[in-house]
C-alpha cells in the first residue's frame, strides 16, 4: 500500500492546501516516511509538508526584505547657509526621514553658519547654496539689491502651508515681498538689546543709560558697529531717520561719547551673535540673547532688560537662492524645509527653547509654558514687538562705512575722536 492509498475519504482534505506540483511531490514523499514510522498520520505528513514549503518561502521573503534595504536612494543635499542654531541637527531628523518616505530620496542637509550678512550675499552670489537666512534689512541693501538683481526666488506659498499660521504683521514686515510676490518668509525675530545676568544684578535695568553705569570690562557686545550706533542713538534720545543716519548723529556730542565708551569698555565684541563662553564673566552685554540656554547650563539667568527707551528689533527669513530653480525636486524640498521650520512646534523647540528668539507662528505662542516667559518676558505681549521696536531697515554704503570707520577708531583706542559739530535739532 502506498502513502496516498494509506489514506481515508476525509484525508483528502488536506490536498486542498496544497498548491503547486511541488507541494504535492513533498506531501507524497512525506507521507511514505510516515507510512513507515510508526506514526503513520497523513495530518502529520501534511503539516510537516507545509512548513517544509512555507520555510521555502520564508527564505525567499527574507531575500526580498534584504534586497529591498539594500536598495540605493539617490541622495539629494540642499546647501543653507544661515547663523549658528537656525538649523538644529537633532530636530531636523524627523524631517529627514519623513522627506525620505515622501521623495524615496535621502535627504541631506549641508548647513554652513554665517556671522554676518555679506556672508549671507557671498553665499548667493556664488550661487553655492539653495536656501539662506537674510535680515529684512538685506533685502533691499544697495550692496545687495537682493529681489532687483535677481539672486532670490519668489517663494510658492502653496508650497508653505504653515505661512498661515504666521502672526500677522509678521507676514506685512517691509522689503520681504515686491509686487504681491513674497520673497522672504519670517523665521525668527527678537531684539539687539541690554542684556543681562539676574544673579549678578538684582535690580532688573529700566534704561538703556544703565549700560554707561557699568564698569569697563564688566560687558560685552556683539561687533555690529552700526547695530551699536543705532542702540546708541535710541539711547540718547533721537528717533526717526535719525536712528540711521550716520552724518546726522556724529554732530550729537552725547551720542559721539556714549559710543566710543560702550566700544571702547566692553571686554569682548563677540562676532555675529553671542555665544556663552565670551559672557561668562560679565554682568550684562549688548547682544541678541543667543546665549540664554547654555548660560543657563553654566548656572547663570540671563535675560533681556525691558528699557523704557525702546528697543532695536530684527527679524530674520528664509528665502531661496536663484538656481535651484532648475532641479525641481530641490525646489520642491528647499520649500517643505522653509514650511519646517516656521512650524509651530520647531518654533518652540528650537527658535524659543534653543537660541531664545521669538517665534513667528501664533500657534507656538499658545503652546509655552511659565518657564519661557520667564526667561523671555517679552513673548507675554507680543503688541510691544510692533509698538515699541525700531526695526532695521537698508543701511547705504556711505553710512555704513561712517560706523565701521567710528567703530574701528574706538576699538584701537589710538585713534584722535572724529571733528565734532553742534547738536542739530532731532527730527521725529
Amino acid at each position: 500500500m502506498t502513502g496516498w492509498d494509506s489514506f481515508g475519504e476525509t484525508n483528502w482534505r488536506f490536498l486542498d492546501v496544497l498548491e503547486s506540483e511541488l507541494d504535492y511531490q513533498l506531501f507524497f514523499l512525506t507521507s511514505l516516511i510516515f507510512n513507515a514510522s510508526s506514526l503513520r498520520s497523513p495530518f502529520v505528513a501534511a503539516c510537516v509538508c507545509l512548513l517544509i514549503q512555507f520555510s521555502s518561502k520564508a527564505d525567499d521573503l527574507k531575500e526580498d526584505v534584504l534586497a529591498a534595504s539594500r536598495i540605493s536612494y539617490e541622495e539629494i543635499e540642499i546647501k543653507i547657509a544661515c547663523y549658528e542654531g537656525y538649523v538644529s541637527r537633532k530636530h531636523v531628523a524627523d524631517f529627514l526621514q519623513e522627506m525620505k518616505k515622501k521623495y524615496q530620496k535621502n535627504i541631506k542637509l549641508n548647513v554652513q553658519n554665517i556671522d554676518d550678512e555679506e556672508q549671507t550675499f557671498n553665499s548667493l552670489k556664488r550661487n553655492q547654496y539653495h536656501v539662506v537666512s537674510p535680515g529684512i534689512d538685506i533685502y533691499d541693501d544697495e550692496r545687495f539689491d537682493l529681489i532687483n538683481k535677481n539672486l532670490v526666488l519668489p517663494v510658492n506659498l502653496d508650497w508653505i502651508p504653515n505661512y498661515s499660521e504666521l502672526i500677522a504683521f509678521r507676514q506685512s514686515m517691509p522689503f520681504l515681498g515686491r509686487n504681491k510676490e513674497t520673497f522672504g518668509v519670517p523665521f525668527v525675530s527678537g531684539i539687539h538689546g541690554l542684556m543681562f545676568d539676574k544673579k549678578a544684578l538684582k535690580v532688573a535695568p529700566t534704561s538703556l543709560k544703565e549700560l554707561l553705569t557699568f564698569k569697563p570690562k564688566s560687558y560685552s557686545i556683539t561687533n555690529y558697529p552700526a547695530h551699536i550706533g543705532y542702540i546708541v542713538a535710541i539711547l540718547t534720545g533721537h528717533v526717526g531717520d535719525d536712528v540711521f543716519t550716520f552724518e546726522r548723529l556724529t554732530r550729537d556730542k552725547v551720542f559721539m561719547a556714549s559710543y566710543g565708551q560702550i566700544v571702547r569698555g566692553a571686554e569682548n565684541h563677540m562676532p555675529g551673535i553671542d555665544r556663552a563662553q565670551d559672557l561668562t564673566n560679565n554682568i550684562a552685554a549688548l547682544g541678541l540673547g543667543f546665549a540664554f540656554a547654555d548660560l543657563r547650563e553654566k548656572g547663570q539667568d540671563w535675560t533681556f532688560a525691558d528699557t523704557k527707551e525702546g528697543h532695536l528689533g530684527w527679524l530674520d527669513s528664509w528665502s531661496i537662492v536663484s538656481g535651484t530653480e532648475k532641479d525641481p525636486i530641490k525646489l520642491k524640498i528647499a520649500h517643505e524645509f522653509i514650511n519646517f521650520a516656521i512650524s509651530a512646534k520647531y518654533q518652540k523647540d528650537v527658535v524659543v527653547r534653543q537660541i531664545s528668539g521669538e517665534p513667528v507662528n501664533k500657534v507656538t505662542l499658545n503652546m509655552l509654558d511659565q518657564r519661557d516667559l520667564k526667561i523671555m518676558p517679552g513673548l507675554k505681549n507680543i503688541d510691544h514687538w510692533e509698538k515699541k521696536r525700531v526695526y532695521l531697515r537698508p543701511l547705504s554704503v556711505k553710512n555704513r562705512n561712517g560706523f565701521r570707520l567710528l567703530y574701528s577708531r574706538h576699538l584701537s583706542q589710538k585713534a584722535e575722536p572724529l571733528p565734532l559739530k553742534a547738536s542739530p535739532k532731532k527730527s521725529q
